[in-house]
Order: C-alpha cells, then sequence, then structure tokens
C-alpha cells in the first residue's frame, strides 16, 4: 500500500455520495457542506466530515468504481432473488 493511510470509511464515503447525488448535489464542495449541515448525512458519515478534496478524491478513485460495482452486483442479485427481474 502507498502513500497515506485512510482516514475515512470508502462504504461512508459511498453512501455520502449516493446521498448527495439523490438530492441533486454534485459538487465536491456542496458534498462536503452537505455532510457538515445535514443530519442524515451526519449519521452516514458517523459524524465524521471529509473535506472537498477527499470527496473528490473518492469520486475518482478505482476504490469507488470497485465499490459501486460490487453494489450493483448484490442488488441485481437481490432483485433476481426476489423475481422482480429476469436474466
Amino acid at each position: 500500500m502507498f502513500g497515506r493511510p485512510r482516514k475515512y470509511d470508502l462504504r461512508s464515503l459511498l453512501k455520502l455520495t449516493l446521498f448527495a447525488y439523490s438530492k441533486g448535489i454534485f459538487s465536491s464542495r456542496q458534498i462536503s457542506a452537505l455532510a457538515e449541515e445535514n443530519l442524515p448525512a451526519r449519521w452516514l458519515t458517523h459524524s465524521s466530515f471529509p473535506s472537498y478534496r477527499t470527496v473528490c478524491r473518492f469520486r475518482v478513485s478505482d476504490e469507488a468504481e470497485d465499490l459501486i460495482s460490487k453494489c450493483m452486483s448484490s442488488i441485481v442479485n437481490v432483485l433476481r432473488k426476489n423475481k422482480h427481474i429476469d436474466d
């Protein structure tokens, strides 16, 4: 592993990012502000307040891509299991 150790939980950052997107917020600075000002966003991030740079780095990272891919696979599996979609 190279660089600094991670200060924030990647899952929390993903939750925050998806929550912000659902509210029509796409700017890293606005997402960072949302984490500080919005009670549900605070709950999602366990009261940690990532900087806009942290949010920006996360959004373009390979880890974010992996997490999103895994989440989508899980969602598809649940939908198939409950017969909401088929192959």
